[in-house]
């Protein structure tokens, strides 16, 4: 009778153990979203409306930082647009960005070979016209 109890605590853990890591990890992963985001710059367009955000990606031990370069509404956060997302952390890599009015801001002078993703089209609706020039090296 024992070893009848014992085998049945037994299989009852067993159960629990591999049933809630069949639950709880994709839960986990879900809310965690697989990665971190951390604002690293922050620079406001001249009227105080929008501002371009620095944000550093981290999606782990096997991936290198994320760069990207966003462009938000203050007054609604939600309203976001990627203008850039270079190779490597902030700290690590060369950019300019430089408002030219409320409603256009260059990114420039970041290597070409960093760069991930841009913003390739200007749509109304957009939040700024944006211009995107990586550094021209001088071909020898």
């Amino acid at each position: 009778m024992f070893k009848f109890l014992w085998n049945v605590g037994a299989a009852l853990f067993w159960l629990f153990v591999i049933g809630g890591a069949g639950i709880w990890l994709p839960l986990t992963l879900w809310w965690s979203g697989g990665c971190a985001s951390e604002e690293f710059e922050r620079m406001q367009s001249p009227g105080a409306t929008k501002a371009v955000l620095v944000e550093v990606v981290n999606c782990g031990a096997t991936t290198n930082w994320q760069t990207n370069i966003v462009v938000t509404e203050l007054q609604d956060a939600d309203e976001r647009e990627l203008l850039v997302s270079l190779d490597g952390h902030p700290k690590d890599l060369n950019y300019v960005i430089d408002w030219q009015s409320d409603k256009r801001v260059a990114v420039t002078d970041f290597d070409f070979n960093h760069l991930l993703s841009f913003k390739s089209t200007q749509r109304v609706g957009d939040l700024v016209e944006a211009d995107i020039l990586p550094r021209m090296i001088d071909a020898q």
